[in-house]
């Protein structure tokens, strides 16, 4: 597959949208822990932590 035909952007820009999307979702965990913290110390609904995938 020629990723250089996909949408009709050229391979660069093409890394540089997954690029970003990876930070993005990168900043968006690093933020729900920040906030998981904080509201840890508010309320204590997080008795039972989800299981880790596996």
């Amino acid at each position: 597959m020629d990723y250089t035909s996909l949408l009709g952007l050229p391979l660069e820009a093409i890394m540089v949208i997954v690029v970003g999307f990876y930070i993005l979702e990168l900043a968006k965990l690093i933020i729900a822990k920040v906030g998981n913290k904080k509201s840890d110390e508010v309320n204590t609904l997080d008795s039972n932590p989800p299981k880790p995938k596996g």
